[in-house]
């Protein structure tokens, strides 16, 4: 069957469970946030430091979080490999990563150790770029991402926030889940045909 329909997922905090590493780090620190997304992070903690001091710590998180060893030892989603091998059935899958290009063979590594590689057909850097225009470019009609700020805007047909109990409503079609149980469901709903608004 030919696969027309592409969907994009990130990856850290979607489909790999970097946010429990990101949470050791910051227990460490005696630092509790309810969500370890940049927009969160930054949010949650303005009310306790200063602008420059999340920022530094934020560098400082990711330089010990996004390396190969941490990768090594950080353990999928629930259900986000079963999930992407049932969907990739009938989508094509991309992942769009806030990790920039060198560090994209880490990512390959990942999914190949959880036999998903070859279920996935592009892994793409949006590192220094919009993840929603990277989808239109590349014609993919849905992204699926745990931090608002690459969903919020209204640019392709469909938008996941994923990992969240929060009810985002102020933003136009975005569909709000906190599980890969529920993103199988809402890819599987026949409304979600492929198409241009």
């Amino acid at each position: 069957m030919l696969k027309i329909k592409r969907i994009a997922f990130d990856f850290d905090g979607v489909i790999a469970a970097t946010d429990k590493e990101k949470r050791k780090w910051l227990k460490e620190k005696n630092i509790f946030i309810s969500s370890t997304d940049k927009t969160c992070f930054y949010k949650e903690l303005r009310d306790t430091f200063e602008y420059d001091e999340i920022d530094k710590m934020y560098k400082e998180m990711s330089k010990s979080i996004f390396t190969q060893q941490t990768m090594d030892k950080t353990e999928p989603v629930k259900g986000a490999i079963s999930a992407i091998k049932k969907l990739s059935e009938q989508y094509e899958i991309y992942i769009i990563t806030a990790r920039p290009n060198e560090m994209l063979e880490w990512v390959k590594n990942w999914l190949n150790k959880y036999e998903i590689k070859n279920k996935v057909d592009k892994v793409i850097s949006a590192s220094n770029k919009d993840k929603q225009d990277i989808c239109l470019k590349n014609n993919i009609f849905c992204l699926c991402d745990d931090d608002i700020r690459h969903v919020c805007e209204d640019k392709i047909n469909t938008r996941i926030l994923f990992g969240t109990n929060s009810k985002e409503q102020n933003y136009s079609n975005l569909i709000v889940t906190n599980s890969w149980n529920e993103i199988e469901k809402i890819l599987n709903l026949p409304k979600f045909e492929y198409k241009r608004k």
